[in-house]
């Protein structure tokens, strides 16, 4: 439940578009975030002791932290700053101190192929017989849509590889019904329109098919067929498509550049002279206060060069950007030295996703999950720990919650 409660924590903004009266969902993302709050309180002082992962979560943000005293809190960073310590970093926290387990791990996979799928479904209910309209949840937006669907989609892939993995009763069924899943979800990506989750889908699958251990042949095949299928299934994803998407799409794959990408590659490229010349940073939500007025995107003073890593070294400074480098890296260490195990390759591929996606798109509020992906792959070493003070896995090999066995050990495979 508890990492239910986080991946809800994050899609707390599209709960207030469902077609529900009352007001108890418009103060949803406050009500999960004290939730979350208090349970990540709960479990550092249970332990009483310093959790390992943590560490690299608080100081992070607190190199953060500066940047605050050069902001001149305008609109966006009123909005920003407080939102960036209370939701960004909350995420983060609750994820590296409560999901230290491999089974909330399996959980965590769990709940955002079921959360992805639910806004999926209500939104295709939703934009039913409205013609050539991009898919999204009414009153959201597409890249929101894209995201909790690629991800969904990853999920349940891992969970594919782990049912021909290890074989339980009726497994064929499963991973049949979980493909369809699949194509549900990859379809539903495409038919939103949003290019960078559809791109960051394509790129983690080809990513985590060469970063899974085995011979030079083996991978090369894995990478080829891996391809053929993207292709096909785009081709035949693109004529199911409104029409506003498929041509999105079909320019991006033309190498034609639309009035949304060039003015993102304006902005983009007027934001690096500001960093080079402000190495402590110009302040949260500052950037439209710098930026020449043909750079600017039609937000008003939301200003952001949809690129994390660019954002945080404009207006957080470049120590602030190597910070987050350092702890990008050390954190993708973490997860790929779990491959092929499944929580390691479920974590790897969810932050690869996200982090293909930070890099296009959203500013630092809009990308908890990245965060929160963080906080699971720096709280690794715990789950190390708490495996191996568990039962041996040949012994009592652990599933995905829900799924039942036919037969005992690992057989001689990797151990999922």
């Amino acid at each position: 439940m508890s990492t239910g409660l986080i991946v809800l924590f994050l899609n707390s903004k599209a709960l207030k578009h469902l077609p529900i009266s009352g007001s108890l969902l418009d103060d949803a993302p406050v009500l999960l975030g004290f939730v979350v709050g208090a349970m990540a309180l709960v479990t550092i002082c249970s332990r009483m002791r310093w959790l390992g992962g943590l560490a690299e979560v608080v100081v992070l943000f607190a190199f953060f932290t500066p940047a605050v005293l050069l902001s001149s809190f305008n609109e966006y960073g009123q909005a920003k700053v407080p939102a960036m310590f209370c939701v960004t970093g909350l995420a983060a926290v609750a994820a590296v101190t409560v999901i230290r387990t491999r089974a909330r791990i399996l959980w965590l996979l769990w709940w955002f192929a079921l959360v992805g799928l639910a806004e999926v479904t209500l939104a295709r209910l939703q934009s039913a017989g409205s013609g050539g309209v991009r898919l999204a949840l009414d009153e959201s937006n597409t890249i929101h849509l894209g995201r909790a669907a690629g991800a969904a989609a990853l999920a349940i892939l891992v969970l594919v590889l782990h049912l021909y993995r290890r074989r339980p009763r009726g497994w064929v069924w499963a991973v049949v019904a979980c493909g369809m899943a699949v194509v549900y979800l990859a379809a539903s990506t495409v038919a939103s329109g949003s290019r960078g989750p559809l791109v960051a889908l394509v790129a983690t699958v080809c990513l985590v098919a060469l970063m899974m251990p085995a011979k030079f042949v083996v991978r090369s095949t894995r990478l080829a067929l891996t391809v053929a299928v993207f292709v096909g299934f785009t081709l035949w994803a693109l004529s199911q498509a409104p029409e506003a998407s498929a041509n999105r799409i079909t320019d991006l794959l033309g190498g034609q550049q639309d009035s949304s990408t060039l003015a993102r590659t304006h902005l983009y490229a007027a934001t690096l002279p500001i960093v080079a010349m402000n190495p402590f940073g110009i302040g949260w939500g500052d950037l439209s206060e710098k930026l020449p007025s043909w750079a600017w995107l039609d937000s008003g003073v939301h200003q952001y060069p949809h690129n994390l890593f660019v954002e945080v070294a404009a207006e957080g400074g470049w120590i602030a950007a190597a910070a987050l480098i350092v702890v990008v890296a050390v954190a993708f260490g973490r997860a790929r030295a779990q491959l092929p195990r499944l929580e390691g390759v479920g974590i790897t591929a969810l932050l690869c996703f996200f982090l293909l996606n930070v890099s296009v798109s959203g500013d630092l509020v809009a990308n908890q999950a990245f965060f929160v992906l963080l906080g699971v792959a720096l709280a690794f070493p715990a789950v190390r720990r708490d495996r191996s003070l568990g039962r041996p896995e040949s012994s009592a090999p652990t599933s995905m919650p829900g799924t039942t066995y036919a037969g005992g050990g690992c057989g001689g495979r990797a151990p999922w």
